[in-house]
Order: structure tokens, then sequence, then C-alpha cells
């Protein structure tokens, strides 16, 4: 709704698999300063050669209610790349969500929402 929101990803939730040609991504997160109808916050995408793909969006309510997801989600990476045993990663992601109650298996998108997010962090491997 346009209300600039701010989430703190969490270590123990997120995490990533690595290999040569392909990697995972998985971000979990809780709002700082979000409305207080959002509870979670959840982002995943494959690494395909550097570029993302199979990107899904989930933001969980508080309480009772629909969550709203997406995966017609556009990713632009800034900076990717391991450190140690971790992956430090920064961008932004822009798409539409829908509500769902079963966690995408089905999305109505008759009031679609729009999320244009930036992110920045350090994920420690698992």
């Amino acid at each position: 709704d346009g209300t600039p929101t701010s989430w703190t990803f969490s270590a123990t939730q997120s995490d990533f698999v690595w290999d040569t040609n392909y990697a995972r991504i998985s971000l979990m997160g809780w709002p700082d300063a979000a409305p207080e109808w959002f509870a979670m916050i959840s982002i995943g995408f494959g690494l395909q050669q550097g570029r993302p793909e199979n990107p899904e969006v989930l933001l969980m309510p508080r309480g009772d209610g629909p969550a709203l997801f997406g995966q017609d989600i556009e990713i632009t990476l800034t900076e990717v790349g391991i450190e140690g045993q971790a992956l430090r990663l920064s961008g932004s992601l822009s798409g539409v969500l829908g509500q769902t109650t079963d966690y995408g298996s089905s999305v109505e998108m008759t009031a679609p929402r729009q999320i244009d997010l930036t992110f920045d962090g350090v994920i420690a491997a698992p």
C-alpha cells in the first residue's frame, strides 16, 4: 500500500545451497517497523549461472486471514559472492502478489498487491 516497511532476515532461518553452476537461496524474516498485519516474509529463488530464477515471495499475516504470494517476481542482483562460508547478497525485487490460504498452491489475483523491495546482507552457510 505504499507504506515503507523494513524487515530483519533471520540468520537461523535463512540459508543457501551453492555448487559450481547453481545456488538455491531462502530468506525468512520478521518486520522491524511493518504494518501490524504482517507477521513474516519468505523469499526464495535459484541462481543459474548468476541469473535469478523461479522466485517466490510469501507474506504471512498475523492471526487469521489470507497470506500474499507471488511467483511473477523480477529479481535484480547487484552483488552476489561467497565470503568464506557465507553468501554476500544484495539487490532488489519487484512483482505482484495475490491472496492465498494454502501457501501458494492456489492464488487469487482479483485484488493484486504490488511489492517492491531492496535487500542487502550476509547469509551463513547451513
